[in-house]
């Protein structure tokens, strides 16, 4: 019977009565199962969510908002809600989104609401998504602006290369919820507070306090990355994913995403800071020269490996403090950056536990010749000639590029070595 009286509802659209009794008859239950199904699947556009072989191509249900901050009020269906809800589009948008189907009910005095006698097929089929206020907000204010007027060309912002990249790789980003991790900008890293609670729960409430810990924890901050990486390695990268940052556990998962799309991510690191896809040429360096060796002496008077890898050589400190390998540097890294990053750490990565390294540009000559060496001292105090020495020295390494399994080894057998407060008593 119910499934009788669903089908007749669909077909005295077209049919007359004796017409829809005559083909209700004539077609088993299975049959009717297949029609209703489809016919409500189509009638609430369960397609526009779900993927439904067979609705493909079938068109959306809604209205088309494409002009509706155009529309007359005269067009918009008030129905028995005309004495308590202001004649305006914008409180008529904002009451369809926080009650969809408020206009199949009437008023009561008694402040309730009944449901207005209608067909099935003929009520209001919007769903309750369950809006916040301010997602209304939002959501009546891009509507409101969905008008069919023409906006003066001198009004419209200027569409170039760099704004469309910009676009591309924005809408890839929220797509992908990239921003549920990485902070870019300050914008993002909703992970962080299950950061913290992981760090509450191996380490204690200090290390879960302390934000500099937590930020180290957790994917690294994404400000800068069009100067700082090199875009081939990075689309290697992309579509290989290994470890960075050893001390991390949670990694980077793998996306299946088309060459186009990567570059389009890359691209738009890339114009965010100003950077051209341009061919760059290799970083080229001598082992002999001065600046090789001044970087050498610089690495090591700065104790680089307390925190570092080079290659398979851990780092000197607690897991805690690990730092990503070194050897990966002049395939990863822009020597530019790097100058940049050396100079004022906390500037181009804010939070980073990375000190600038230390170098002698305010010491006596003579005192830089007996504590640093000849090499250094011909550097005669320039920051930028030393840190390009320290540049140079990272291009010279060699060693062993994944230290996976021996970081995996070292959690296992010594862990973290976080620092305990003990309770006062």
């Amino acid at each position: 019977k119910i499934l009788d009286d669903i089908a007749a509802g669909f077909l005295s659209q077209q049919l007359r009565k004796e017409q829809v009794d005559a083909k209700l008859a004539g077609i088993t239950i299975d049959e009717k199962l297949d029609y209703n199904g489809q016919r409500l699947i189509g009638q609430y556009g369960c397609f526009g969510c779900h993927n439904i072989p067979g609705f493909e191509k079938v068109k959306p249900i809604g209205t088309s908002l494409t002009i509706e901050g155009s529309k007359l009020i005269t067009k918009l269906d008030f129905g028995f809600h005309h004495d308590n809800l202001p004649h305006t589009r914008w409180d008529w948008f904002a009451q369809k989104l926080d009650d969809p189907r408020i206009f199949d009910m009437i008023p009561q005095e008694d402040g309730s609401l009944k449901s207005m006698e209608k067909r099935p097929l003929d009520k209001l089929r919007m769903p309750d998504y369950g809006l916040t206020q301010h997602e209304i907000d939002a959501l009546v204010t891009v509507i409101m602006g969905s008008v069919k007027d023409e906006i003066p060309a001198g009004k419209l912002p200027e569409v170039n290369a760099k704004q469309l990249a910009l676009e591309a790789g924005e809408q890839l980003i929220q797509t992908n919820n990239c921003k549920g991790c990485h902070k870019i900008d300050g914008d993002g890293g909703a992970i962080w507070p299950a950061t913290a609670e992981w760090l509450r729960e191996i380490a204690d409430e200090t290390n879960a306090e302390d934000m500099s810990i937590v930020q180290s924890f957790s994917p690294p901050l994404l400000d800068s990355q069009g100067r700082k990486t090199q875009p081939e390695w990075l689309l290697n990268w992309f579509k290989d994913i290994t470890m960075i940052r050893p001390h991390l556990q949670v990694r980077m998962p793998s996306f299946d995403f088309t060459d186009e799309e990567w570059n389009t991510v890359i691209e738009y690191f890339q114009k965010k800071d100003g950077q051209a896809l341009a061919y760059e040429l290799p970083h080229s360096m001598n082992i002999n020269s001065d600046s090789y060796k001044a970087g050498n002496v610089i690495q090591e008077l700065g104790a680089c490996t307390n925190c570092h890898f080079y290659g398979n050589q851990k780092p000197k400190q607690a897991a805690l403090t690990w730092a990503p390998n070194l050897v990966l540097t002049k395939n990863r890294l822009r020597p530019d950056w790097l100058l940049e990053f050396f100079s004022n750490p906390q500037d181009i990565m804010p939070g980073t536990k990375m000190p600038a390294p230390y170098i002698p540009t305010e010491e006596p000559v003579a005192d830089v010749l007996t504590n640093w060496g000849k090499s250094v001292a011909n550097m005669n105090g320039d920051s930028t000639k030393l840190y390009q020495g320290l540049v140079d020295y990272l291009w010279g390494l060699k060693g062993k590029e994944d230290v996976s399994l021996i970081v995996r080894a070292h959690l296992e057998d010594v862990g973290y070595d976080f620092i305990i407060e003990e309770d006062d008593w």
